[in-house]
């Protein structure tokens, strides 16, 4: 197995949700215009309402699991920064989950990521319309990789 950078996987990530198909129609159809997919560190009170919907992706945290027979493995939590702007709040959780779930099914789908990463779907949270009508979700996913050394 050839030594994989884990920038090359995140940089797959991108992507991966970039050229979604039913990701990408969901969002025109719900807010008039393709995701905008970014890795960066950005406060979500930063971000201008005419990059929504947008999913900026970071790595706050990587794990070492164990090292076998040359071969060393890591657990990398990735958090996906999910933002839109829904102005009628009675469809905002409905936007939410249907972002949620379509981001989940890009990225589960076989062949989308090295076959070195195997994923988890970790917890969600969301800002609960704290900032009306802007809405973030904030969704945690544990990468597995393996590499040999």
């Amino acid at each position: 197995m050839a030594w994989i950078s884990f920038n090359d996987n995140l940089n797959e990530i991108v992507i991966a949700l970039s050229g979604d198909t039913d990701l990408r129609n969901y969002c025109i159809q719900t807010w008039g215009k393709e995701l905008t997919v970014t890795r960066e560190f950005q406060n979500k009170t930063e971000v201008h309402i005419s990059s929504l919907p947008i999913c900026m992706i970071t790595r706050p945290e990587m794990t070492p699991s164990w090292e076998v027979a040359n071969s060393l493995h890591r657990k990398h939590t990735v958090r996906l920064y999910l933002g839109f702007q829904e102005d009628l709040r009675s469809q905002a959780q409905e936007s939410l989950i249907g972002l949620e779930e379509l981001v989940e099914q890009a990225l589960l789908k076989e062949g989308v990521l090295s076959p070195n990463v195997y994923i988890e779907s970790g917890k969600s949270s969301n800002d609960e319309g704290s900032r009306h009508p802007v809405y973030f979700l904030i969704k945690e996913m544990d990468f597995f990789t393996e590499k040999e050394i």
